[in-house]
């Protein structure tokens, strides 16, 4: 009996690990602010953005994004991250790059990238004295 109560218990904490509270976001902005603040984000793409990238991956899907940070940046309050989207049932002839969108094959759909962001919203500042240097060449 103890047996199977500890195989549902690690079930239920397996489980739990897995299911992360993913907002429902307009843009990527509270997401890369968010994992600015926290160390990650999670969320799903919403909005006008995410039925345009809906439509265009012939997919109802929801569209995952996550966004972690992987690094620091030597300006303060600003941070590398990377950020992770993704999406199941995305048509193969998409994925590909074909014209096809009758393609029968589904499957997931991931891209991953980073970037620079810091806490005022935008990227890193150009460093000042390289800019006036840059700014004196003939």
């Amino acid at each position: 009996m103890r047996f199977i109560y500890l195989i549902i218990m690690m079930f239920y904490a397996c489980s739990a690990v897995s299911d992360v509270y993913r907002q429902p976001v307009q843009t990527l902005k509270p997401l890369l602010l968010g994992a600015l603040k926290y160390g990650e984000s999670h969320g799903t793409m919403e909005g006008e953005v995410g039925r345009m990238m809906k439509k265009r991956s012939g997919s109802s899907e929801p569209i995952l994004v996550d966004v972690k940070v992987v690094g620091n940046h030597p300006q303060p309050g600003c941070k590398n991250l990377s950020v992770a989207m993704s999406q199941d049932g995305v048509a193969d002839s998409v994925i590909n790059n074909k014209n096809s969108k009758d393609s029968k094959t589904k499957r997931p759909f991931s891209t991953d990238y980073t970037i620079y962001f810091c806490e005022y919203g935008g990227p890193p500042l150009p460093d000042q004295e390289t800019t006036q240097s840059e700014a004196k060449k003939p």
